[in-house]
């Protein structure tokens, strides 16, 4: 099955492309590394894609997954109050991944 994890260079995100790899799944990860890091994932066994862009950039990619798991997302409150319009990017982000599931009529974990 072709998984699409996005933020999975964060440490959430790198522990479950781990356990995706170790059950022999085919994972793209999509990051932005703005939280995330390629070390994150570096040794990792399997099938692993690392691309990186943000959620924005999903309709822009051509890829097809079945199964996708949006991680992908600023996780402090310190970066929001930085920059308020991180809100709005995290919103189009997953109207990003909600489109991306209907496209491929895959499954979301969120």
């Amino acid at each position: 099955m072709s998984v699409l994890v996005t933020g999975g260079a964060g440490f959430i995100g790198s522990n479950l492309v781990e356990a995706l790899l170790r059950d022999g799944e085919e994972v793209v990860v999509v990051d932005n590394m703005h939280t995330g890091s390629p070390a994150n994932l570096e040794g990792l066994q399997g099938s692993l894609n690392l691309i990186q862009a943000g959620c924005n950039d999903l309709p822009s990619l051509e890829l097809q997954y079945q199964q996708i798991y949006h991680l992908g997302l600023p996780s402090s409150s310190p970066m929001y109050k930085a920059n308020p319009f991180l809100v709005g990017e995290a919103i189009n982000g997953f109207i990003s991944v909600l489109d991306a599931v209907r496209r491929f009529a895959a499954r979301l974990g969120y």
